[in-house]
């Protein structure tokens, strides 16, 4: 019996569906047409047949497993939907649930969660890879050339590197370890011998070069007899075997994606279970032929290349385990499910479960956090590239000429968030702020080297970079984005917000460690109802505590990490829910970072799609920017206030915050005045009292449109609801067209001199990177720009006079005044009635 003909049986019998048949006659085909080239069309037909009936074999039998882990996870959502209903919970609730956290539902593993558990497990495995090789302020690894060798011990080439040759066997342990790890939610990749690095590839420079010249520099270096081919999972016989396959390659790697297919399959994406094979397609005949490669072809360097490849394993792992090999299918069908007016239960009888009205919506909201986690909501077409790096290297200045005293603002509010965290979750409120204090201090090690093998690596740490010239070319999108992340590194945001984060996850830890020898039940109500929240039991809490604490850079810790590496039975599974509460508590400890409030601020409350890459998408995307904090505290804080339970009542909740951000904000308010040379009035005026508000954030984004209300009394014509509306980016442009052309042409109108030289001072004062670094504010506005501008207008002191004016009704005065070339610190106090006299 022919190929040909067993396929019209199998699909005459319905075993096949016809699309399925005709992908696997054109692989036959194809694999005969090479057989052919090197023996007899007999022999080759016979070849063809076998290899092409073992890939039918195997893809069936993959397809099968995978089906039935789909039904199992269905099967399972739908019983705790169930629960979580007839409990008296939303259906609304528990869709978003399952993505990521949300207070109202407890025990259901989110997504969000759980890529933030397997990230942190796998991170713990790479020892002391992070500290060696972690990026300096410009965006430069450290010891690089190093990494290069590590690369080579990777491929099994000796180098005498000690140190390359350890950190190459911590890597090659956190990849296979993923690969197994994903291959058990349901993939299928291939372990290969001294496969190296997973290769990542710049779509632009891809689709610059073209298809001949691109091949014509990968295809000698590529070792295509290891090479499998994704739908036989065989190696290519031949090189000419490899050809199709490459061109496809090509096609998909310079369209990013677009053009839809897996390099040597001959199927589409699909889904999650069969990706990762492309990240293993290529195979290098040596290390340095990656090397050269990625110097060439790749988006970043060997830290980017490892870095990004946990990444994205932790995600689709995570997806899988939550939703099943394949999880968009799964969203779909539960979304289909919800917007019925019924949940069908798993009994077998015809009794249904009545949902709310809010199923629907939740239906919507799922699908929307789906998109965006998997990048569907921000996938960019090639055309739009251009585009889109623009808009992105606007919103890098943004940051770098308006964050630079961020820093003052976030050192004392987040510790009120991390401290209303350790009380809800029954952890030692002071101990939890000596944590942050000593991982943040350079001189303290322990803390910091203690976090980095408990897996507490975060997103902040691993930031890819790409090569600043490449064919002659800068890249200014690349110069912006390392100049954005140089003013939060030397601002201090980014070592405080590393710091805070790492002191939740080992206050957890301590707290573990100090309570292992307490069962579960007799652990304080606070404590187990933390651990109950995201679904760990008795069970999980012994398998833990019976690992034994240890002793980590002066921290004694009872660490999830361990617990994952040993043999324990469940062990794994136990200490992903361990890890996946650390992740969801440090967003409540520290806000900024949520897949839930991202999805909201990108679809505009789920009401609408933003089409990124083009004018339109990205000038809504821009107007959205820094916008995600109060987001973010509404769907952490807020919801706790209303649900939550934990070691202090809702209604305490709700009023403490809120005092507390106050208080933090008074403190902010009053840095950040004197970063401006200001001395802050010490006086609680309702004045000071509305600004601690709004600066503490505690007003959510109310205070947000306050804030913007704020800037447009400071001469921006975009404050308030409109400056909130419009965001930084549109506000960039219109304040300066506003106050050059329109503010000018009133006051040549009404017969004034126009003040254009000054004005554009005071618009280079908004604009200047680093600027506003809290460090060098005073000294840049007092002896650069007052006195460019008093240059530009000498009738500008007069506004000198005024600000000063201003401040004394305030009741505070300037240890640095404006117009001055150097301070007066005997003068820091409120304006004397002999100044207030001169100045009127």
């Amino acid at each position: 019996m022919t190929f040909r003909v067993c396929l019209a049986q199998l699909q005459a019998d319905g075993k096949i569906g016809r699309e399925r048949a005709e992908r696997f006659a054109a692989e036959f085909d194809r694999l005969r047409g090479v057989y052919r080239k090197s023996m007899s069309e007999a022999a080759a037909d016979d070849l063809a047949t076998r290899d092409a009936m073992d890939a039918l074999e195997w893809q069936a039998l993959t397809d099968r497993r995978q089906k039935m882990m789909q039904i199992r996870t269905q099967q399972g959502l739908l019983e705790k939907a169930q629960a979580h209903v007839e409990g008296g919970g939303s259906a609304k609730h528990f869709a978003i649930a399952v993505m990521d956290h949300h207070e109202a539902v407890s025990g259901l593993p989110s997504v969000e969660n759980t890529k933030g558990a397997i990230w942190r497990l796998a991170w713990s495995r790479m020892g002391d890879f992070m500290e060696r090789y972690k990026r300096d302020m410009l965006g430069r690894v450290g010891n690089a050339p190093e990494l290069d060798d590590v690369v080579r011990e990777l491929r099994g080439e000796a180098t005498g590197n000690d140190n390359a040759r350890e950190m190459a066997a911590a890597v090659g342990d956190t990849m296979e370890w993923l690969r197994q790890q994903f291959n058990a939610a349901g993939g299928a990749i291939p372990k290969l011998k001294d496969w190296g690095l997973p290769q990542s590839h710049d779509a632009l420079a891809v689709a610059q070069a073209g298809y001949d010249a691109w091949r014509a520099d990968i295809l000698p270096r590529l070792d295509w007899q290891n090479m499998i081919d994704a739908t036989t999972n065989k190696p290519f016989p031949s090189a000419e075997a490899l050809e199709p396959a490459l061109e496809q390659a090509w096609r998909n790697i310079s369209s990013e994606g677009m053009d839809n297919a897996t390099p040597g399959a001959i199927n589409g994406r699909g889904k999650f279970a069969n990706r990762h094979t492309d990240h293993r397609f290529f195979v290098f005949k040596s290390a340095d032929d990656w090397l050269a490669y990625n110097q060439r072809f790749g988006t970043g360097n060997v830290f980017d290349a490892i870095t990004g490849h946990i990444g994205s394993m932790s995600r689709d792992i995570a997806a899988m385990r939550v939703l099943g090999p394949n999880p968009a299918a799964t969203v779909r069908w539960l979304g289909d499910v919800l917007r019925k007016d019924a949940l069908p239960t798993v009994a077998l009888n015809d009794d249904v479960v009545k949902l709310g009205s809010d199923a629907g919506r939740g239906a919507k909201i799922l699908t929307d956090l789906w998109d965006y986690y998997a990048g569907n909501m921000t996938a960019i077409a090639p055309e739009n590239r251009s585009t889109a790096r623009f808009f992105s290297g606007v919103r890098n200045w943004n940051v770098m000429s308006k964050l630079g005293s961020a820093a003052l603002s976030a050192m004392p509010t987040d510790p009120m968030f991390s401290g209303m965290t350790a009380k809800f979750n029954g952890l030692p409120v002071m101990d939890t702020a000596a944590t942050w204090l000593r991982t943040f201090n350079p001189a303290d090690a322990g803390h910091r080297d203690a976090a980095l093998h408990a897996g507490l690596v975060f997103a902040e740490m691993t930031g890819r970079a790409e090569q600043m010239w490449r064919d002659g070319q800068f890249n200014m999108h690349e110069f912006t984005r390392r100049g954005a992340n140089a003013l939060l590194e030397t601002t201090l945001l980014t070592p405080h917000t590393v710091a805070a984060k790492q002191a939740i996850g080992l206050s957890f830890m301590k707290d573990w460690a100090e309570n292992a020898d307490s069962a579960f039940v007799d652990l304080a109500e606070p404590k187990r109802q933390a651990l109950e929240r995201y679904g760990i039991d008795a069970a999980d809490w012994d398998r833990l505590r019976g690992t034994g604490a240890v002793e980590q850079g002066s921290v004694r810790l009872l660490r999830p990490a361990d617990l994952a590496r040993s043999d324990v039975a469940g062990g794994l599974d136990s200490a992903v829910k361990f890890m996946s509460l650390i992740d969801s508590e440090t967003k409540f400890g520290v806000p900024g970072e949520s897949l839930r409030a991202q999805a909201a601020v990108a679809t505009m409350g789920h009401s609408t799609r933003i089409e990124r890459g083009t004018i339109g998408g990205e000038l809504l995307h821009s107007a959205t920017q820094f916008k995600t904090y109060s987001v973010v505290w509404m769907m952490t804080h807020l919801e706790r206030a209303l649900y939550g339970r934990g070691g202090i009542s809702r209604m305490q909740y709700a009023l403490t915050l809120p005092i507390f951000l106050t208080i933090g904000g008074y403190i902010a308010d009053s840095l950040i005045d004197l970063s401006r040379g200001e001395t802050p009035s010490p006086d609680l005026t309702p004045l000071r009292l509305g600004r601690a508000m709004v600066r503490g954030g505690g007003l959510g984004i109310l205070g947000d449109i306050a804030s913007q209300s704020m800037a447009g009394q400071q001469g921006r014509t975009t404050g308030g609801v409109t400056g909130f509306l419009v965001g930084p980016t549109l506000g960039a442009v219109a304040d300066p067209i506003a106050a050059l052309t329109l503010g000018n042409i009133g006051e040549a109108s009404s017969g004034k001199d126009m003040h254009l030289g000054s004005e554009l001072v005071r618009q280079a004062r908004q604009a200047v990177p680093g600027s506003n670094a809290w460090y060098a504010r005073v000294a840049m506005n007092r002896l650069v720009m007052d006195q460019l501008q008093t240059l530009a207008d000498p009738n500008y002191r007069q506004s000198f006079q005024r600000i000063e004016r201003a401040a004394a009704e305030r009741g505070s005065g300037y240890w640095w005044a404006p117009g001055q070339t150097a301070p007066d610190f005997s003068g820091a106090n409120p304006a004397a009635p002999q100044q207030q006299e001169t100045m009127q």
